[in-house]
């Protein structure tokens, strides 16, 4: 698909729910379309696409102009049989990423299409790239590296590990293992096109949160330049 997209600011955090609401805020403030890559699979499930063979979802995405990248590419084929609604359930079962040759066609579409309505100043890219090889792939995705800017909502790792010993099996605990496992590898990519970090404790009132990273964005000529 040969149109643009809008810059594009991913957004990560130990805490999914203080980078949630942070992320809501700063949206709504600057007039960001925010993206949430679990909301984006959430939705395809309870679409008719995910009644679709896998290689009848991809085909469609392809003979539209779309492109998988070869690696991924390489890994959809083993499910091409498979209906998308019964891939997605399997990488869940099995506590993995779901495959990006199913992601990438909704996460492409979706971005395209905030960018053709006009009413927005950048993608505030919620959860993506889940890791450093997308990271690679979705270049061929877009036609551009991405992200153009990373903000990630920071903490302590001890207080992370301290949450993690305390809540041994609740989705908090099961984001921070995932969190620490993709992100080292990736991090030194981010940091080399842009990062901005900000402190968070979710024992702390959200607004604080808000205000600080307000402060550390207003600093970074990457952020000016994208939302001014």
């Amino acid at each position: 698909m040969p149109a643009k997209v809008l810059p594009i600011i991913s957004i990560f955090g130990i805490f999914p729910q203080g980078k949630d609401e942070l992320g809501a805020k700063l949206a709504y403030q600057f007039g960001l379309f925010h993206l949430k890559v679990a909301d984006l699979l959430g939705e395809l499930e309870k679409s008719p696409l995910a009644k679709k063979t896998v290689e009848q979802y991809v085909e469609g995405y392809v003979s539209e102009g779309g492109i998988v990248p070869i690696g991924a590419a390489e890994t959809i084929r083993n499910y091409f049989k498979d209906t998308v609604g019964d891939t997605i359930a399997m990488c869940k079962s099995r506590g993995q990423l779901t495959l990006l040759g199913i992601l990438s066609p909704v996460l492409d579409v979706k971005m395209r299409w905030a960018t053709k309505t006009g009413r927005y100043r950048a993608i505030l890219l919620d959860g993506f790239p889940r890791n450093l090889d997308e990271f690679w792939d979705a270049h061929a995705i877009l036609g551009k590296p991405i992200p153009d800017l990373t903000i990630l909502i920071d903490c302590r790792e001890r207080y992370a590990r301290d949450r993690f010993e305390k809540c041994s099996i609740d989705d908090t605990a099961k984001h921070i293992v995932s969190y620490f496992m993709r992100m080292p590898p990736l991090l030194p990519e981010l940091e080399r096109i842009g990062l901005v970090r900000s402190p968070y404790d979710d024992a702390d009132p959200i607004d604080n949160a808000y205000i600080t990273l307000l402060a550390n964005l207003f600093v970074n000529d990457k952020w000016a330049s994208i939302v001014n």
